[in-house]
């Protein structure tokens, strides 16, 4: 697993989308104690999300002593007439406040940014709606595209997806699971990770997500090939019934697979939570 962060962190494209602005940008988001200061970070950060960064001595604008050329957008990220307006709103600083301040994860606060008080997006639009909270909070709420998502089904041998437009928020959601127990397997148990941490796994996930992309045609296998691992419903229920009693996800697969004689699945041995989240999304009671 180290060898795989390693190698693909290091293939993130840089010169789109600038480390140092990214850094630095989140500090100031951190530190911002107005709502100007807060408006026009967020705003800078929204045309990183979409690569639109350059650095140029000639730029206008400037971050901790480096210039930048701020290009224009795709309208859906950011429209100066629909967005600015709520960015420099009152509501919205309190908002971003609060999502600051929070401690643990919410999923709710994706709906504040695409309901009626606050219509900056779309209902239903989770990728730049979680973009704003992830630098707002980039401890709670992962950094989350077509790309990282691609990722992680390829790594749990699930169907993958070809673009970004078709996520939902149960996407989102079994994505921060993955995204946290992909954090704990390669730097251990943490109460709080390092925002590099966090990039760096962003970083590498995202390099090998968009990877595939180029690589897959994206046609559905047929019925009579399908490859895709069903463990028998006898396993399902034994490991249901071991988390019932207590055992942690983890050491309840590997009780079950011992009771069975079944060797467990990568995914059921590194990401033990996001198969129960599979297993719910299909009507089990975990």
């Amino acid at each position: 697993m180290r060898a795989f962060v390693h190698a693909w962190s290091n293939k993130f494209d840089d010169s789109k989308y600038p480390h140092h602005f990214y850094t630095e940008s989140l500090k100031s988001i951190e530190t911002a104690n107005n709502i100007d200061e807060l408006a026009e970070s967020i705003i800078g950060m929204l045309h990183w999300k979409d690569g639109k960064v350059v650095k140029d001595p000639a730029g206008d604008y400037n971050l901790k002593g480096v210039s930048y050329r701020l290009k224009t957008p795709k309208p859906n990220t950011y429209h100066e007439d629909k967005h600015k307006p709520i960015f420099y709103s009152r509501k919205f600083y309190e908002l971003a406040a609060t999502i600051r301040d929070e401690k643990s994860f919410d999923s709710a606060a994706v709906d504040k940014l695409t309901g009626s008080e606050l219509p900056l997006w779309a209902s239903g639009s989770v990728v730049i709606p979680t973009f704003v909270l992830h630098i707002l909070s980039p401890g709670i709420y992962p950094l989350y595209d077509q790309h990282v998502e691609r990722a992680k089904r390829a790594l749990l041998a699930e169907e993958l997806n070809q673009k970004g437009t078709t996520l939902k928020l149960r996407d989102y959601l079994s994505y921060r699971e993955f995204f946290e127990e992909f954090l704990v397997s390669h730097y251990g148990k943490s109460e709080k990770y390092s925002l590099n941490e966090v990039k760096e796994i962003d970083r590498a996930l995202w390099s090998f997500g968009k990877s595939l992309k180029a690589k897959i045609a994206f046609k559905k296998r047929p019925a009579e090939v399908k490859t895709k691992r069903t463990p028998r419903k006898e396993f399902k229920k034994r490991v249901i019934e071991l988390i019932k009693e207590g055992h942690p996800h983890k050491l309840a697969f590997e009780l079950a697979g011992q009771e069975f004689d079944i060797p467990l699945s990568r995914s059921q041995k590194l990401y033990p939570g996001s198969v129960i989240y599979q297993w719910r999304k299909q009507g089990y009671d975990v």
